[in-house]
């Protein structure tokens, strides 16, 4: 898929809005109202849009805010990480490190954002080292507990905004981080895996969802975006 400058016959056209406000705008529609609902460290564009879902059609979402933990915070302004004091500010609570993670294993978390330096098209992501283990060609940041949560939170939104590198959407992850539908191993069922899974996938060029097998299938293209 490729952006386009030409037009596009029954395409909408961005004109009174940014492509960043539109992303955020799509991501945030991917929460339901009253949904509980978290995004990991570090990930600016699911913590936007988590707050534009609750100040416009999701306020009855319960936000559980990043590193703080915070249920339902209202910080005067969105910091450059996710790990500080300032989005704690209004919380109806702040949730210990075990709290949440217990939280999520009982499945009372209904979605969380992930990303990853990898993403195949069974939503397993990689954010642990791309290239062999024994001598990877990057090391990445790491999961921290992603891989535990990611089995047992109902449903998952995964983003990227580097679907065009040709590096980012892959046939194989290299190391699996957080767990997909499906992976060598078998499937979520055949693991014993409680989550829903990725139920969607949102990139800079569309949207995605998943078959009945658990593979990703384009659902929605962005305006100026064609699959050729």
């Amino acid at each position: 898929m490729v952006r386009v400058d030409r037009p596009v016959e029954g395409a909408l056209r961005m004109s009174d809005y940014s492509f960043d406000e539109w992303y955020v705008v799509r991501l945030a529609r991917t929460i339901t109202d009253r949904e509980v609902v978290f995004h990991g460290f570090g990930s600016p564009c699911a913590q936007v849009a988590m707050y534009v879902a609750k100040r416009t059609h999701a306020p009855d979402m319960m936000l559980i805010e990043g590193a703080m933990y915070a249920i339902n915070p209202d910080p005067p302004f969105i910091p450059p990480t996710s790990n500080d004091s300032s989005l704690k500010r209004g919380a109806a609570y702040s949730m210990r490190f075990e709290e949440f993670f217990d939280a999520a294993i009982r499945g009372d978390v209904d979605r969380m954002f992930l990303s990853g330096g990898q993403l195949d098209p069974y939503g397993n992501t990689n954010v642990t080292a791309v290239g062999p283990l024994e001598r990877p060609k990057v090391k990445l940041g790491g999961g921290g507990g992603g891989c535990n949560i990611s089995a047992t939170i109902q449903r998952l939104t995964l983003w990227t905004t580097r679907h065009r590198s040709g590096r980012t959407l892959v046939a194989e992850c290299d190391f699996i981080t957080d767990i997909g539908h499906r992976t060598p191993a078998g499937t979520r069922a055949d693991l014993g895996y409680t989550g829903g899974g990725p139920q969607w996938l949102v990139t800079e060029l569309g949207v995605f969802d998943y078959d009945d097998d658990g593979r990703m299938r384009l659902r929605e293209l962005w305006p100026d975006v064609t699959v050729e």
